[in-house]
């Protein structure tokens, strides 16, 4: 799960099954300050993938015109949203109720991940 896409669909009254397909930060200079970025969030609904090595995953290909959609979210909102999403469902924002954190990703051995520091792998909000 992807805290920026869920507010992105929320933020569009999309259903669970858009999901976004790129994700970027705009705005981004060296020496600004973080209200001059913005997070541009784009994504679809596609049908999933039904054979081969990428089997499972979203076919952007043939991905539903009408619902392709951006939408533009400050750091300071999503920031803000994430509080409210902690408050309402009790989970950790850091590895959103799963008690794991991305470590990394290699070729050889995939992705990789770590117990989450944030709630110390119980996948509840602190606090």
């Amino acid at each position: 799960m992807n805290l920026l896409t869920e507010q992105a669909r929320e933020l569009l009254g999309m259903p669970p099954e858009w999901n976004s397909y790129h994700l970027e930060v705009i705005g981004h200079t060296p020496d600004a300050n973080s209200s001059a970025k913005l997070f541009r969030i784009t994504g679809a609904i596609a049908p999933l993938k039904t054979r081969g090595k990428y089997k499972g995953l979203p076919n952007w290909e043939k991905r539903d015109v009408a619902t392709d959609k951006t939408v533009y979210i400050a750091p300071q909102e999503h920031e803000a949203w994430i509080q409210e999403w902690k408050k309402k469902t009790g989970k950790c924002a850091e590895c959103t109720g799963s008690g794991k954190q991305f470590y990394r990703w290699s070729i050889t051995e995939g992705t990789t991940y770590r117990p989450c520091k944030a709630c110390g792998e119980t996948g509840r909000a602190a606090g």
